[in-house]
């Protein structure tokens, strides 16, 4: 799963999607925002 994360965003595309980002996906959101807007993020645990 992480190659084809890597694929889209080289593609300029996003991980996210209308629903936001859940626990799955959450591992790879570093990948695409920067670690100060990963500080501003509310979670949901």
């Amino acid at each position: 799963m992480g190659g084809s994360v890597r694929a889209a965003l080289r593609m300029g595309g996003t991980i996210t999607g209308e629903h936001g980002v859940g626990p799955f996906k959450r591992r790879w959101l570093g990948w695409e925002r920067q670690a100060e807007v990963l500080e501003l993020t509310p979670r949901k645990d």
